[in-house]
């Protein structure tokens, strides 16, 4: 603990799991065991022992957002050196230290806290060292009644050394571990079974729990509810000592006969408690360990696991209800864990303009300008800017040459599409790539379409071009996220074919992840290949009985733990045929047939589209459920000397293997391993 925000979250965090145990142990009080009663408490040691908050969910409450959001309220124009005001709290350690000198009023909360920690401490050594005292200057009782002391406590397996007579004792205790030294009150009757209670006490493990709950309750020592807790521990442990004395006593449970057993809290009605209950428990159900070790678990389990999803869904910031403070705390105690998580919210916050869902993906000095801007009242808007459009020159082409052009109203995004990310590279510690966004409409680009390719539509306000917005950007781990950073140049791909958000957007229309060629005989082959990533957004829309199916949607939420689901690699092969062969007039048709390489060492079978090599298939295309593709094309006046094909791979290949068609036979073949060229 290392701030006073990340002792408040653990001594929440454990006070909810003592309440939880008080209310479990309260409905099973007659049902399991004194010793049941007591060992549950391990749940409460556990939950003291590790650090709040280190796993992803929440313990039945949303305890981190709401200390987050209390932080945010009264950090907010304190330099505190100890909190992070851009950081989620969180709990390093259950225990507190110092990292440096005070400087604002929590700070100095803290180091009062830290003092207090070291007060207790020091107030328990001192109670320690003074019974100790008490019992070396007590009275010794005679040789007589210490030999029979002694043979009562080998009965127990218990061994003193010494027995003495204290006045300030209403009760014996023994005190020692290594030299254990049996202590009676003087001037009072003691009974046996007073003094067999006693000896079921100073065990070496059972003075190493004494010791832990001391230190517990040292740590925690301004939360009241934790002294409750930890008296109701004391008390559990006695009374699992009284349940030892009444097994012991081979006359059976007479509540009668046990005055004068003492119990530390209430004496004689302690113990007549426990033997009352030990007659109901007889007639309990069997399988009552099973049933104790099987609640255990599950307390056990939700309290380190949580039970609560944390909440990630932010409003957008123009809605007025609802804490400032609040959203960022949320956006703070939902770091992307993941690099898909991280594009996953940066691209929703650049869809929806919500400054926060950006903030959660960027690196530190973005997300304090963000996070500072959003807590004053702005918002994420996008102002007026320029940037490179290409238009559209075939399905999958884009213009070689940009134009700039201006966006006076900002991106009209297209949210049911959603984004996409496209060759991921590993590069300087990161990964590069690009981050493409679908728009609805782009005004600015209506100039710079053929309006001939669309049946002399106007392209009006309601019938406008779409496009793709890339831009360049770098992911990688930051701390204890990952962040993204726009690395270049956002630039707009004018769709080819339908407008007004009907388009097919073309993957192979951005740049490629790589390009390769290969010289034959006839002409250059050249292979693109791309890498596609997409994260499973899809959402079912909510639907009434009358609704003959049910529609799904975009999720606009975040989900910054997210891994991509969806992975495809598409590629385009084209073969530029030389000028000048010499039977170029005896050319009635040119072919590629492509086949990929999954596997290492594979060799490509084409064997199955020899049944496509005949005139029926002059000038024919397809692909089979090996994604083998192929392509025919007919030589005439117009053709251009170009063949090309096109497929995806839904796995990664090892390479590509090509052959080339002349006249529905094969003329050359090529096979491209790994980005190297093996030659035709």
């Amino acid at each position: 603990m290392e701030n006073i925000w990340s002792f408040l979250l653990q001594t929440l965090s454990v006070s909810l799991i003592g309440l939880l145990l008080l209310v479990v142990k309260l409905l099973l009080r007659n049902r399991l065991s004194p010793r049941w009663q007591y060992a549950v408490w391990g749940v409460l040691a556990v939950r003291l022992m590790v650090p709040a908050s280190t796993y992803g969910k929440d313990i039945f409450l949303p305890l981190p957002l709401w200390v987050e959001t209390v932080k945010l309220t009264v950090e907010q124009g304190l330099s505190s050196a100890y909190t992070a005001f851009y950081e989620a709290v969180r709990v390093v350690a259950p225990v507190p230290w110092l990292s440096g000198g005070p400087v604002s009023v929590t700070d100095w909360l803290f180091l009062l806290y830290i003092l207090g920690v070291f007060g207790m401490l020091g107030w328990e050594l001192f109670a320690s060292l003074r019974l100790r005292r008490r019992f070396q200057n007590g009275e010794p009782v005679s040789a007589q009644e210490f030999r029979r002391l002694q043979r009562m406590g080998e009965r127990e397996g218990r061994t003193i050394c010494a027995a003495v007579f204290l006045p300030q004792l209403t009760s014996p205790m023994v005190c020692g571990v290594f030299h254990p030294v049996l202590g009676l009150p003087a001037n009072k009757p003691v009974e046996e079974t007073a003094i067999l209670h006693a000896f079921l006490y100073p065990t070496r493990w059972n003075i190493l729990q004494s010791g832990f709950w001391r230190v517990c309750r040292a740590l925690h020592w301004c939360n009241p509810v934790m002294w409750f807790f930890l008296r109701q521990v004391n008390h559990d442990w006695v009374s699992f000592c009284d349940h030892q004395v009444l097994e012991r006593l081979q006359e059976g449970y007479d509540p009668g006969r046990l005055t004068g057993t003492s119990a530390i809290f209430d004496g004689e009605k302690d113990l007549k408690e426990q033997a009352e209950a030990a007659e109901r428990r007889s007639i309990a159900p069997k399988g009552r360990r099973l049933v104790a070790v099987c609640v255990t678990v599950v307390l056990l389990c939700s309290s380190l696991l949580g039970t609560v999803e944390k909440t990630v869904e932010i409003r957008p910031w123009w809605e007025g209800d609802g804490s400032r403070q609040e959203m960022v705390a949320i956006s703070h105690g939902n770091p992307c864990t993941t690099a898909a998580g991280a594009l996953d919210t940066y691209a929703k916050g650049m869809m929806q303009e919500n400054p926060l869902y950006c903030a959660m993906a960027s690196p530190k000095a973005r997300r304090k300008q963000l996070e500072d801007g959003f807590l004053r009242g702005e918002g994420q808007k996008t102002a007026s800017e320029t940037v490179l459009l290409y238009p559209a020159v075939s399905y999958d082409q884009a213009a070689e040459a940009p134009v700039k052009v201006r966006l006076e109203d900002g991106y009209r995004f297209d949210t049911d599409r959603g984004y996409r990310v496209q060759n991921l590279k590993e590069k300087d510690g990161g990964q590069t790539g690009l981050l493409i966004l679908y728009l609805y409409t782009v005004p600015e680009g209506k100039e710079f379409v053929e309006k001939d390719r669309f049946d002399d539509m106007e392209l009006t306000e309601s019938y406008l071009p779409s496009g793709q917005l890339v831009c360049p950007v770098r992911v990688w781990r930051e701390e204890n996220r990952y962040v993204v950073e726009e690395t270049g140049e956002r630039a707009i791909y004018l769709s080819y074919d339908i407008p007004n958000g009907g388009a097919e957007y073309c993957e192979r229309m951005v740049p490629e992840l790589e390009a390769e060629k290969a010289v034959g005989k006839y002409g250059t082959m050249t292979v693109h290949r791309w890498s596609v990533y997409q994260v499973d957004n899809e959402e079912k829309a909510e639907t009434s009985v009358w609704d003959w199916e049910c529609g799904s949607g975009f999720c606009e939420i975040p989900k910054p733990d997210a891994a991509f689901s969806i992975i495809r690699w598409p590629w385009k092969v084209s073969y530029q045929c030389v000028d000048g062969w010499q039977d170029r007039e005896n050319l009635q048709m040119v072919g590629l047939h492509v086949m990929p390489l999954t596997e290492e060492g594979e060799q490509p079978d084409f064997s199955e589209l020899d049944a496509y090599l005949d005139i029926a298939n002059l000038n024919a295309s397809g692909s089979d459920n090996r994604g083998v593709s192929w392509n025919h094309c007919r030589v005439d006046e117009t053709w251009n000397g170009e063949v090309t094909v096109e497929g995806v791979c839904e796995t990664d290949t090892q390479g590509l293997a090509v052959r080339l068609i002349w006249n529905f036979e094969e003329k050359e073949s090529f096979t491209i391993r790994g980005g190297v060229n093996d030659g035709p």
